[in-house]
């Protein structure tokens, strides 16, 4: 029985040595997976925040920014990042899209149309354009030529916005002649009579105009006292 037993605890000395090896391991072998699970997320993390985006939104001059992991290549990826964002583009709007090199930063212009009024000679015109464009593009999308005595009003170089109302007040360059000179004048829409008197030239009981009193003006006319 004693040589047995002694049998048997040569036999587990080598398997103790052994369990003694491994569990001196074991501290370690926790510590490499662990560095291991942190070098996963870190990369993760840095995967997240390289692929993440600032993207600028301006539509009719206002302008909001916001981060997302987004790619923009086309108009239509545009359209789509907006709608991500919650924006409600109508898609009669204008887009503009630019990436920032390097960055990857997105920027986006929108301009939505605005209801621009012609109002001249006495009638109104509605007509539709991008935020941002000129009265002088609305008077020429309303067929509206100017002369260059009219008034303008906004002035042609302002930008449209929402309902944007034009007025256009005509102007006329009539020459009035009287006692033998010539005066130029320019006068708003009106009657001969209206224009002598702008000259400065005030009608004798006796004096009578080339042309009848409640003759309508127009550009260039000449009137004779």
């Amino acid at each position: 029985m004693k040589e047995i037993c002694r049998k048997a605890l040569s036999a587990l000395r080598p398997l103790g040595r052994k369990a003694k090896g491994i569990a001196a391991r074991l501290p370690m072998m926790r510590i490499t997976a662990l560095a291991v699970m942190v070098m996963i997320t870190v990369s993760s993390v840095v995967t997240v925040l390289a692929a993440t985006k600032d993207i600028t939104v301006t539509v009719d001059g206002e302008t909001a920014s916001a981060s997302a992991i987004a790619e923009c290549g086309t108009e239509e990826e545009a359209r789509d990042l907006l709608r991500y964002l919650g924006y409600d583009i109508p898609e009669s709007s204008v887009i503009a899209y630019s990436v920032e090199e390097g960055s990857g930063d997105i920027r986006i212009d929108v301009r939505t149309l605005q209801k621009v009024t012609v109002k001249a000679d006495g009638g109104s015109k509605a007509v539709y354009l991008p935020y941002g464009e000129t009265v002088e593009e609305a008077l020429k999308k309303a067929g509206t030529e100017l002369d260059g005595n009219d008034l303008v009003s906004p002035a042609p170089a302002s930008r449209v916005t929402k309902d944007t109302s034009v007025e256009i007040t005509r102007r006329y360059g009539v020459k009035v002649t009287a006692d033998g000179k010539t005066k130029d004048v320019v006068v708003l829409a009106g009657d001969a009579a209206s224009a002598v008197k702008a000259a400065g030239v005030t009608l004798g009981e006796d004096d009578f105009l080339s042309v009848a009193e409640d003759t309508a003006v127009t550009e260039g006319m000449e009137i004779s006292v």
